[in-house]
């Protein structure tokens, strides 16, 4: 039988680990903030959990700054700002535990933080793969909404093996 693998992980299994991080082999802005690269301040961390092709937990953490948003559990989302207590992650939130009002990130992974708050319309990428998706669609589900492809509205699948865990061009909105 065939064993497909997720950056090292089986997807044999029903439930499947999908993360994305500096690693041996780094990818995009990870590698680059390591590397010291000009311009590169911030990199995410997203870890992703996918059971029967559907991701259910999800974490996205930027070490930098130690803000993160988070899966609570299958039903519910979090964000902590800076390593602080966790805030409800619900549609237009604004202010964090201190009611100081929340950055905006306006790009990558924290994006979608941005998304849920109603500073941003939509996020889509026209090049990802699973592991740049899994956390971030997690979090978006316990919120009622999900990642879809761009061209039909369909729910993004997972443990596309064929494609090599390539996702088509996506969007996402609340």
């Amino acid at each position: 039988p065939s064993v497909s693998m997720v950056n090292g992980t089986s997807t044999a299994s029903r439930v499947v680990p999908v993360f994305d991080c500096c690693h041996g082999r780094c990818l995009g802005f990870g590698k680059n903030f390591v590397e010291g690269e000009p311009g590169v301040d911030l990199y995410t961390i997203n870890i992703g959990l996918v059971l029967n092709n559907i991701p259910f937990l999800g974490v996205i953490h930027e070490p930098v700054s130690g803000d993160q948003i988070a899966t609570r559990d299958h039903v519910s989302s979090v964000i902590s700002i800076a390593g602080g207590i966790d805030i409800d992650l619900v549609p237009g939130v604004e202010n964090d535990q201190n009611g100081d009002p929340l950055r905006n990130y306006k790009r990558g992974a924290m994006s979608y933080a941005d998304l849920v708050r109603g500073t941003l319309k939509k996020v889509s990428h026209g090049k990802s793969y699973e592991w740049d998706t899994a956390a971030q669609d997690a979090i978006l589900r316990t919120l009622g909404t999900r990642i879809t492809l761009q061209s039909t509205g369909e729910p993004l699948p997972y443990n596309k093996v064929e494609d090599k865990f390539f996702n088509p061009p996506i969007i996402a909105r609340m």
